[in-house]
Formats: C-alpha cells, sequence, structure tokens
C-alpha cells in the first residue's frame, strides 16, 4: 500500500520565524513585520503560521492577481480541504476560510467587511504598505494579528512602516545572510563598462527621463554588447531574464536576440507582449532562453531555474534592485551558481 502523502514540513528559516511569532503573541503583540529573502518562503511562512486554531478566518492581501494566486496554490497544499477564495476584480467571492484580496477591490468594497471580520490578516510586499490605499484597508480591520511580510523594507521614502506594524520587527532573514546559509543560490556579480552615455540624459523626479533613456540603451551597439557578454556567459544553455527601462527597451531588446538566431520574447503590461504564463512555462523548459521585462517581474515571480539575470537599466532604488537581483536566487537541482550581469 502507497504511503499516505507527508503533511508539508516547515524548514530551517520557517521554523525559526514561527517561533518567533508564536513568540511575539505571548508577549501580547497584534501586528508585527517579517524580512525574508525572496525565496526563503514568506508565503509558506504565513500560510503555516495561519492555521493555529484560535483564527478562524484570514485575509491574505497583495497588489497583484498573479501573487494572490500563488499564494492560494500555496495555501491549497497546506489546507487541501479549506475553502479558499479570490476577492479580486475578476472574482468576488468574500466567504472562503481564507480570502486571497487585492488591495485595490478591498479598497473600493471596506463597506462590505466588519472590522473584526478576519481574525488572521497578511500584507504581503508590505514594503508598498505606505500607500493611501494599503493605509486605509489596514486602518479598516482589527484582526487578532496582523502579519506584515517583505523581502525589501527599506522604502525609498523612509515611510515608517514599522509603525504600521506596531514597531515590531519579529524576524529578519535578509539576502545575505540566506545566500552565507546555504538557504539560497550562491551568485557571481560582473559589472561590465556601459557602452551608453548617461552624461546628457535627464533626471527628473528621481529617475531618468524614460524616453531619453531608452533612446540611449535601445541601440543596436549596446544590443549587440549585452549579447556578447550573454554568449559569453553560456548563452543558450541558460534560463535569462533581462530587465529593461521601458517597454518599448523590452520589445527592442527581444527583437535583437531573435534577429541573431535567440529565442528571446518580452513579457510587459503593453499590447505587444507575448502571453505571460506561457512564457514562462516556455523558458522554464528551455524552450525560450531569454524573458526580457520592464517591472512586472520584480515581485511574485517564482521560476527558480532562472541562472542568469541581466541588469540592462540604471536604478537609484535599493529596493528594485534586490527585488530583481532575488528572482535568480532561488535554489534548483539544475542550478549550481546564478550569474549576474549588470
Amino acid at each position: 500500500e502507497a504511503e499516505a502523502e507527508k503533511p508539508i514540513q516547515p524548514w530551517s528559516v520557517q521554523v525559526e520565524a514561527l517561533s518567533a511569532l508564536t513568540a511575539t503573541r505571548l508577549d501580547g503583540h497584534r501586528a508585527g513585520l517579517v524580512v525574508m529573502a525572496t525565496g526563503l518562503g514568506k508565503t509558506w511562512l504565513a500560510a503555516f503560521d495561519s492555521t493555529r486554531p484560535e483564527f478562524r478566518r484570514v485575509l491574505f492581501v497583495a497588489h497583484r492577481d498573479e501573487i494572490l494566486k500563488q499564494a492560494r496554490d500555496v495555501y491549497r497544499q497546506i489546507r487541501p480541504g479549506g475553502q479558499l477564495t479570490l476577492f479580486t476584480g475578476e472574482e468576488r467571492d468574500a466567504d472562503g476560510e481564507v480570502v486571497f484580496a487585492s488591495v485595490q477591490s478591498l479598497h473600493r468594497n471596506l463597506g462590505r467587511f466588519d472590522a473584526d471580520e478576519f481574525d488572521y490578516i497578511v500584507v504581503d510586499e508590505f514594503h508598498h504598505a505606505a500607500a493611501h490605499t494599503y493605509r486605509k484597508v489596514i486602518a479598516h480591520f482589527r484582526p487578532e494579528f496582523l502579519l506584515g511580510l517583505t523581502a525589501t523594507p527599506s522604502r525609498a521614502d523612509n515611510a515608517d512602516l514599522l509603525a504600521l506594524c506596531s514597531d515590531n520587527l519579529i524576524y529578519d532573514c535578509g539576502l545575505v545572510e540566506g545566500v552565507n546559509r546555504q538557504l539560497l543560490s550562491p551568485f557571481r556579480y560582473r559589472a561590465i563598462p556601459d557602452v551608453a552615455d548617461y552624461e546628457h540624459i535627464p533626471w527628473r523626479n528621481g529617475r531618468f527621463d524614460p524616453e531619453e533613456l531608452t533612446a540611449k540603451i535601445g541601440t543596436q551597439e549596446r544590443a549587440r554588447q549585452v549579447l556578447d557578454e550573454w554568449a559569453a556567459l553560456g548563452g543558450s544553455s541558460r534560463r535569462a531574464l533581462g530587465f529593461c527601462c521601458t517597454i518599448a527597451h523590452a520589445d527592442f531588446m527581444a527583437d535583437f536576440f531573435r534577429r541573431n538566431g535567440v529565442a528571446a520574447v518580452a513579457v510587459h503590461s503593453g499590447g505587444s507582449s507575448s502571453p505571460r504564463a506561457e512564457s514562462i512555462d516556455r523558458l522554464e523548459e528551455g524552450e525560450v532562453s531569454v524573458v526580457f521585462t520592464v517591472d512586472l517581474f520584480n515581485e511574485g515571480l517564482d521560476v527558480p531555474s532562472i541562472d542568469l539575470v541581466m541588469m540592462l537599466r540604471p536604478t537609484e532604488s535599493g529596493v528594485v534592485f534586490l527585488q530583481q537581483l532575488g528572482r535568480g536566487l532561488r535554489k534548483a537541482a539544475s542550478k549550481q551558481t546564478l550569474e549576474v550581469m549588470d
């Protein structure tokens, strides 16, 4: 007779974080922030923690439907018979034991919810929580416990995120510690002299003018430089993600690579985008070698087999930089080291 499927168990960092969560509640805290690098299983942690019997109803809040659907898949493995529902622009079902809700849909429908409707609330990607919509949602509810999750706690505008979590940092295992403890893939970082000249690009609102930037870095010469460096790092033997500055830049790069015989696609929020889920599957299967993107995959994307991240755009934001690097840091059987080309 086949063995019954073993229940999924938390591992190393999750075990530590779970005991820290239990301790903080014993100390009387009703909210707190957990910082865990991408790839260490923040969603799993929240799913394990929220199964305690005193938490009858759970709300999981994020700002993108993909993140919500991925989270639901994780919770499904821990609560196989549970009633898990989505409350988003497409599906409005607020009756589940666990409700996965987009912050936008909640914000527009707060009147439908009692303040004490949920016993346990998870706010994913908590570095967004300084935004007005999040603040309003967090202020509306009175859960037994509120858990903020983030991989990147430093907000560019230094809004006081911890204040929204009662100044309670419960657990912190960042990227460096994750790599040091061999929970994340080791990486090699190459900074390459850029052929583009940034000196004369106008600087507005804390960043380069996007059109001028695209014109400067969307050139044949620079694309050739990227292609040559990509080939030198193993080319088609790798699964690569390339971060571009604009949709036009992502399309240009994908087109340049394709004209040079490389299976490449651009995935972004524009009309010219390749289908997102299908492109990711094809990258996993090795049918596509490179996915060029803009900001879509900074958060909530799990492709552990990515072993080359190409930073093809300047960023002033440490948060964005770490998120993009983090896309390649998940461990995978097929991967020894992540290569990072900047």
